[in-house]
């Protein structure tokens, strides 16, 4: 009994020791092991994803190649999911980078949407969106939106329609709402599951 009351002791004050951007979270590495601690939700260009466990005072460090999913915990339980994904270099270069980002895993299936942050230094704050088809090795540039004071917004709603119509020029339907401006950063998620289940493909 003591034992436990001390177990959570350590537990309590550990988390009183994080600031409010430090999350519980549940890591899988590709070779199935998995790891809880505490952490911040990576930005997509970080080198290293820090892992601290409760009891530890130092970090661990992965690199992309060596995780497979990242899964942070809220106050109230929400879980949100972390992958590393390949992606080009930016969104007018095709070059793909040669380390995978880490990006927010918003919506699954056979085209899976996901959300990378970038963190501006002399510049907005961006937020990238990606899809990735399950046969895909890198995921695609959708559009992009800056935020952090002064939100810009020029040129986002072009991208959208112009990438999102090549990536879904299959389905041309969907397409044409595309064109008449349907689908915005803020329900990207319907345009990926809209097209999910017109392919009939659930991974």
């Amino acid at each position: 009994m003591r034992k436990s009351i001390l177990i959570i002791l350590v537990l309590f004050v550990a988390m009183q020791g994080y600031a409010s951007d430090y999350f519980a979270c549940k890591v899988i590495l590709n070779d199935s092991t998995v790891l809880n601690g505490y952490s911040k939700k990576p930005n997509m260009m970080d080198k290293y994803f820090k892992l601290r466990k409760a009891t530890e005072k130092t970090d661990q460090q992965f690199t992309s190649d060596q995780v497979k999913t990242i899964f942070f915990y809220d106050d109230q339980q929400a879980v949100t999911c972390y992958e590393p994904v390949f992606t080009y270099r930016n969104y007018s270069n095709k070059t793909p980078l040669k380390t995978k980002s880490w990006l927010q895993l918003v919506s699954t299936g056979y085209v899976k949407l996901y959300l990378g942050y970038q963190p501006g230094i002399n510049s907005p704050n961006m937020n990238l969106w990606y899809c990735k088809k399950t046969e895909d090795q890198t995921a695609y540039f959708i559009t992009m939106k800056y935020s952090g004071g002064i939100v810009f917004t020029v040129g986002a709603s072009n991208d959208l329609i112009k990438n999102a119509s090549i990536y879904f020029a299959d389905y041309p339907v969907l397409v044409e709402k595309i064109k008449q401006k349907q689908f915005k950063t803020d329900n990207l998620s319907a345009l990926v599951e809209e097209y999910n289940a017109w392919k009939g493909i659930s991974k």
